[in-house]
């Protein structure tokens, strides 16, 4: 990875975000066992239901005029989460109620391919 590369980049494999995720997942559902989350290799997700997207970017306030123009008129909650140690990104968490994966993976595309957005959680 050169200087000048995004962070991102540096990832190199989805093991430690899948980890975390998982940890997190039997925080929120202690009684729950790692069968209950998958089905067939893929998640058992009952929609609609509520949905986290974490949203990653330089400039917070044209993060948050993006996200307005995606999202539309659904009722969402849009909160400042993190900044890098030198400030140079910031990171945003867009919680909302997603109707279906369709719904679902419309958001993540539209949200990921914008240009003042650089990573999508």
């Amino acid at each position: 990875m050169s200087r000048g590369d995004p962070p991102y980049k540096s990832i190199t494999g989805q093991a430690p975000v899948v980890a975390r995720f998982a940890r997190e997942l039997t925080q929120l559902y202690p009684n729950s066992t790692k069968d209950s989350f998958m089905l067939e290799g893929r998640s058992e997700i009952e929609y609609p239901c509520p949905w986290n997207f974490k949203i990653i970017g330089r400039e917070e306030k044209h993060m948050r005029r993006a996200i307005a123009e995606i999202v539309g008129n659904s009722d969402y909650t849009l909160t400042f989460s993190n900044q890098s140690r030198h400030g140079k990104y910031r990171s945003l968490n867009l919680d909302m109620v997603v109707l279906d994966e369709s719904h679902r993976l419309n958001i993540f595309e539209a949200l990921r391919h914008h240009r003042s957005i650089k990573v999508v959680l």
